[in-house]
């Protein structure tokens, strides 16, 4: 039943999506941009709900953003960003919270969160930084750029450019698996 009721409200959410864009571009508004979100049925009523892009820092290493929503049942799920670094160039510092801010001076820290992995006992890499977004992210304003500054061990920051386009997919994201 419940797996019925997300699968309605994501494929919902999606259309509304592509109507808001084809009335944007006939009133001759900016194009939207399409979501990438994705949803997958990992186990039965446990659905993952994603929306994965990657970015460059400012020293042009790469980045995958990975920002999701695992639905389990008969519970509340948070919403994550996962931010993947390349093997032995950078190490996250999991104590120091992400910032997420833009040039009209709105800022946010989300604190470092690694759900299910801590609870599992399975340490992720030293490259990888996952942060709670939950409440966050419905605070961001799409119709600007945002930064990420990532913290890392050696006390320095990574930073990466994050359109609002894609801050857009982390809503649509969130949004469709949120209960």
């Amino acid at each position: 039943m419940i797996r019925a009721i997300i699968t309605h409200a994501f494929k919902l959410l999606a259309t509304i999506g592509i109507v808001a864009l084809l009335i944007g571009s006939q009133m001759g508004l900016a194009p939207v941009a399409l979501a990438t979100v994705t949803q997958h049925e990992e186990l039965p009523g446990q659905i993952l709900f994603k929306a994965k892009q990657t970015f460059a820092d400012r020293n042009h290493y790469a980045w995958q953003a990975i920002a999701f929503r695992q639905i389990y049942p008969n519970r509340h799920d948070d919403f994550y960003l996962r931010l993947v670094g390349f093997p032995g160039i950078v190490a996250v510092d999991r104590d120091r919270p992400l910032i997420l801010k833009n040039k009209k001076g709105d800022s946010f820290l989300a604190l470092p969160d690694f759900g299910e992995l801590t609870k599992n006992r399975l340490s992720p890499d030293l490259h990888v930084g996952q942060y709670n977004l939950e409440g966050i992210v419905e605070q961001l304003d799409a119709s600007v750029d945002w930064q990420a500054i990532i913290p890392t061990e050696n006390k320095s920051e990574r930073v990466l450019e994050i359109p609002g386009t894609q801050i857009q997919e982390w809503q649509i994201a969130a949004a469709a698996g949120s209960r």
